[in-house]
């Protein structure tokens, strides 16, 4: 059996910033060669001089910790694995009351089935009629949801 190689690696994003800076944020990126849970690296892409430095001293000493994220992560580094690097990401936002955005990630950020409005499958007559409606010239309302997830 031959393993596939993956043409390219996988990677996440994250935007770090204060919850009323208008400075830019701290950008974080995450990369692997091919797998989720071995062989990552997180490196700070960007971001301003006090948050950058702050974010070190905090990944160099990380006594402030409940938890020692590399155990989380295995035994490895936890920088391999980019689940134990989100929750670490997570866990530095809450401490230094940040907002984290997530602007890549390698995984879906949901659970859910999304049904599309394309769908002409519908439970009772309402639905039908809103559906015929929209067909002759209504605009459809806008649904879609987008944000920032506030640690603190």
């Amino acid at each position: 059996m031959h393993r596939r190689k993956r043409e390219k690696p996988v990677f996440g994003e994250f935007h770090l910033r204060g919850q009323n800076s208008r400075l830019a944020p701290l950008h974080l990126r995450w990369t692997a060669s091919e797998s989720l849970y071995y062989g990552g690296d997180l490196e700070v892409v960007g971001g301003p001089v006090g948050l950058r430095s702050r974010f070190e001293n905090r990944l160099n000493d990380r006594s402030w910790l409940k938890n020692d994220p590399n155990r989380v992560a295995g035994g490895r580094p936890f920088e391999e694995s980019y689940f134990a690097t989100v929750a670490f990401l997570m866990a530095f936002a809450d401490v230094e009351r940040l907002m984290i955005e997530c602007t890549h990630s390698p995984v879906p950020m949901t659970s859910t089935t999304v049904r599309h409005a394309t769908q002409a499958d519908y439970s009772d007559l309402d639905d039908a009629e809103r559906g015929e409606a929209l067909q002759d010239g209504e605009a459809p309302s806008n649904k879609s949801i987008s944000g920032t997830l506030r640690a603190g």
